[in-house]
């Protein structure tokens, strides 16, 4: 009998067994083993090498940013530093704000010019400032005709007033205001404002204003809640008026000079009333000159109102005051930025003695900065 395992003849021996049973050749077990090797390496290298390669680049990323940072606050123009708060300090810069002004014009019951003031304060904070009285009489010299300010009152009101008193003073007004007899009569002094003997000339007419105004901040620096009982009176004007009183005030009837029955301007007195009362004028056209950043680089500023005077006297509008980086300022230099102003800063420089420097990183505040030196000081006395 035959064993159940046995197969006939040789067909034992030609069952395939192992590998061949897929057709492979037993010798490319090598091959599969290097195949699978490989396979299992791409797989390490991206399960740990891709998220090395990720956090590399985030840190690089970071890294870049913070350069980026570094360089812009470390720029000139874009550098943060600390305010300086003290104006004795080097470094402290403050804009300007414009004299805060009003022209105020009195007329009679008929609408005739009585007089006209103008009103400056010194300080908006702690007031005080200068009320310079106009006689009606001022003679006008660019009308046309031979008139006076009276008569350019009646031709166009107060604006025309306003006009040629802010040419001649070289200074815009914030505001204007005429008072009536029936707002001012019962101000103090009013009533005898309005009582003018018809014999008095241009000087006791303006004597009589003086007085009525003197009267006026009197009684407002003794009381100062009479400014919220002024009915008609222009809130600011009211406003105004009690600025004024809160501190030293002066009343000016200069710089005029009688001349028969009319009265014209002395020079010389006029600039001096002009620059004690505009210190920083409103200009009377807008974009008129370039804007100027005035700086002292001395530590003197006993000489800040004389170069504000010499600057502003060139024509140009002072937009920043302050101090230099530092108090060891030997020349006085006009710096500019834009090539455009080159000109301008060459005139200002001319004017004031000054070098010229252009500095392309200089502060944009203004078109000018002029930084004032030790020569200077020495000019000013």
């Amino acid at each position: 009998m035959r064993g159940k395992d046995h197969l006939p003849g040789d067909l034992s021996r030609s069952l395939p067994t192992g590998p061949d049973l897929a057709g492979e050749d037993p010798l490319d077990g090598g091959q599969r083993a290097q195949k699978h090797s490989a396979s299992c390496l791409g797989t390490t290298l991206w399960r740990w090498g891709f998220p090395v390669v990720f956090i590399v680049a985030v840190i690089w990323s970071g890294v870049l940013m913070l350069d980026g940072l570094r360089t812009v606050l470390n720029s000139e123009e874009g550098q943060s530093r600390e305010a300086v708060t003290d104006p004795s300090a080097p470094g402290f810069e403050a804009f300007v704000e414009q004299t805060w002004s009003m022209l105020v014009a009195t007329e009679d019951e008929d609408a005739n010019l009585m007089g006209m003031a103008m009103l400056a304060v010194a300080d908006r904070a702690s007031g005080g400032g200068t009320a310079l009285m106009v006689p009606p009489e001022l003679e006008v010299n660019n009308c046309g005709f031979d008139c006076n300010l009276a008569d350019l009152h009646a031709k166009g009101g107060i604006d025309e007033g306003r006009a040629f008193l802010g040419s001649l003073m070289g200074s815009e007004f914030t505001g204007a205001k005429v008072l009536t007899p029936t707002q001012w009569v019962d101000l103090p002094g009013g009533a005898e404002l309005l009582a003018l003997p018809e014999q008095d000339g241009p000087s006791e007419r303006l004597d009589r204003q003086a007085t009525f105004w003197e009267l006026w901040l009197s009684a407002l620096a003794m009381d100062s809640g009479l400014a919220a009982n002024l009915g008609d009176i222009d809130t600011e004007l009211a406003r105004l008026v009690e600025t004024l009183a809160r501190g030293e005030t002066r009343v000016e009837t200069s710089p005029w000079i009688p001349s028969e029955d009319s009265m014209t301007a002395d020079p010389a007195a006029l600039q001096q009333a002009t620059d004690a009362m505009f210190p920083f004028p409103i200009p009377p056209e807008s974009g008129s000159g370039p804007t100027v950043r005035l700086l002292n680089g001395t530590g003197d500023f006993s000489i800040d109102a004389y170069a504000r005077q010499v600057v502003r006297a060139t024509g140009v509008d002072i937009a920043v005051v302050g101090n230099f980086r530092n108090f060891n300022v030997i020349q006085t230099r006009v710096v500019y930025r834009d090539p455009e102003m080159e000109k301008a800063a060459a005139t200002l420089a001319a004017a004031i003695d000054a070098g010229v420097i252009l500095d392309e990183a200089v502060s944009p505040a203004a078109d000018l900065t002029v930084v004032l030196g030790a020569d200077f000081t020495d000019r000013a006395g």
